[in-house]
């Protein structure tokens, strides 16, 4: 290629405000992403836990390309919050016995998993 021509081509792509992928086809305006979420799979699908006992939910997200995966939102919702809540990092706390579902919504794709929740032995037994 002719340094002219090579200097023109840098000097063209450069100057492009939409992003282009490798073969040089705009996709909506966007690159796709190599990482884009496909769905997720839940660690636990269920969990039992003592009243005042916590534990660490986790998912594994499926991924359409093999690039890192940086959420643009991670939610979790316990459903009946008087037996079990959740924090923002998907620690799960029994609060009294019963059962709930804890769901995760990352991405819009969802998971969940059942939370039952036992009272504590009784003391002496």
């Amino acid at each position: 290629m002719r340094p002219a021509l090579l200097l023109a081509s840098l000097a063209l792509t450069a100057c492009l405000d939409t992003p282009v992928d490798t073969t040089g086809v705009v996709t909506n305006g966007q690159r796709p992403s190599p990482n884009a979420i496909l769905g997720l799979t839940m660690r636990y699908v269920s969990v039992d836990l003592e009243v005042g006992e916590s534990k660490q939910l986790a998912f594994t997200p499926t991924l359409s390309g093999t690039g890192a995966f940086i959420p643009a939102s991670v939610a979790w919702q316990s459903t009946v919050p008087a037996v079990a809540t959740v924090d923002a990092n998907g620690i799960v706390t029994a609060v009294q016995p019963g059962s709930t579902f804890v769901t995760v919504t990352v991405d819009g794709h969802s998971g969940q998993t059942t939370v039952t929740v036992h009272a504590p032995p009784a003391a002496g037994r």
